[in-house]
């Protein structure tokens, strides 16, 4: 090269016009993968790595263009949010919501998003294999990958992800911002082996998101659907389901501090409306101690106590999870708990039952004993238990007498109660 010539200048992404840049970010978008619809692939483990699917590579590779340096992060950060907001329903406040990315969820706000947008970010993948056969050398299994979205655009939005994870920080900027605090939604009570052999009952390994539904929903809207007489049962299971606000979602999340502030901050607590469920249920049957001891220092809880019932007439009590031997003494000091508060332990639910006879279904003789102690009735069927036979000596011994009620057999004396 000639001495005298001057050379030309390097090209470089920041010199470029803001234009021009944008026309780059929006090819890249454009070539993101279609999170609407299924995609199947696969790969021979053999030659291959397992590859990975991701419907939002194209705005996470955006984003990490426009984090290169300064300029660009100025120049292209927030045209890449607006993007999102109108092409791709607000993607980025959802994910952001999730992962406790506090900036994230402020930069797709500042863009527009709506802030009680529904999640279509979540997705399915069921795992299969298929057999070939190649002209020379054994038979090969290959496996294979079905990616589906699961749309849950009924079922959370940013504020409920955030409750159910524990991200207080996001929690507390969204209500800021103007979320509603009780916002309701839809949980879908179906099981995880219900959904699977709903959307494809030939795949039986599959990864499942959150399953975000607590059993006393469950467990109200199998059997309220029942008593809806001439309604359509996939008409009233939808009705039924829907009512979850955010405390629900923070209780069911196990975060105590985020179903605090919440409830602080004025959240109701009949967390959901399509069951007539109460935080106070939900705790219960979570066996949280703290949440149930906060609960009850609310005013207008502990004097309301006997009406806080759920759709089938259930209180508080028969709410309580024996399936853990772990939670036993937890169990007993709830009982404790709530009859010091003067729970009412003989009022029976919809189909007559009572909580000692939860207890006794479920085999947990030591809460049955607890109960009867604090003047519970006999339960329908009495199983032959030395724990339980003492508690009705301690509560004979202390000069009270036992209810007994229909089917029992205490001591060979049938009952003839009530």
């Amino acid at each position: 090269m000639h001495r005298n010539v001057t050379p030309s200048p390097k090209l470089s992404l920041v010199k470029l016009p803001r234009e021009v840049l944008l026309c780059i970010v929006d090819a890249m978008l454009e070539m993101k993968n279609d999170r609407y619809h299924p995609m199947k692939w696969s790969w021979d483990p053999d030659e291959d790595p397992e590859p990975r699917f991701n419907p939002l590579q194209a705005y996470q590779d955006a984003l990490s263009l426009a984090a290169t340096c300064k300029d660009l992060y100025t120049g292209l950060t927030a045209e890449i949010y607006r993007r999102d907001v109108r092409h791709n329903r607000s993607a980025a406040l959802l994910s952001s919501a999730i992962n406790g990315n506090v900036a994230g969820v402020g930069r797709s706000l500042d863009a527009g998003a709506d802030i009680h947008m529904g999640d279509t970010t979540q997705s399915l993948i069921f795992c299969d294999s298929k057999w070939i056969f190649p002209a020379t050398g054994r038979a090969k299994e290959i496996p294979t990958r079905l990616w589906l979205p699961w749309d849950l655009s009924d079922q959370v939005t940013a504020l409920h992800w955030a409750a159910y994870y524990g991200h207080i920080d996001v929690v507390t900027l969204l209500l800021d911002r103007g979320a509603d605090i009780d916002h309701r939604v839809r949980i879908d009570t179906r099981l995880n082996l219900d959904i699977r052999c709903y959307i494809d009952p030939d795949q039986v390994a599959y990864s499942y998101p959150t399953n975000i539904c607590c059993d006393v929903v469950r467990h109200n809207v199998s059997e309220g659907h029942k008593l809806l007489h001439g309604v359509d049962r996939a008409v009233a299971v939808r009705i039924l389901e829907h009512g979850a606000n955010p405390l629900y979602f923070a209780i069911e999340g196990g975060d105590l501090r985020t179903a605090m502030l919440l409830i602080e901050m004025g959240a109701s607590l009949d967390i959901h409306l399509g069951t007539r469920v109460h935080a106070l249920h939900q705790a219960v049957w979570y066996c949280d101690l703290s949440l149930v001891d906060f609960l009850l220092s609310i005013p207008g809880v502990a004097s309301t106590i006997n009406t806080i019932r759920d759709g089938c007439r259930a209180g508080t009590l028969h709410c309580l999870d024996y399936a853990s031997e772990e939670d036993v003494y937890t169990n007993c000091r709830i009982i404790k708990i709530l009859m010091s508060h003067g729970y009412l332990l003989n009022i029976p639910d919809i189909s007559n039952k009572l909580p000692v006879d939860e207890a006794v279904n479920a085999r947990c003789y030591t809460a049955v004993a607890e109960l009867i102690r604090h003047g519970s009735w006999m339960p329908h069927f009495l199983p032959p238990s030395e724990e339980i036979m003492l508690a009705i000596d301690d509560v004979r011994a202390r000069g009270l007498d036992i209810c007994l009620r229909s089917w029992g057999l205490v001591n060979g004396v049938r009952d003839e109660g009530p």
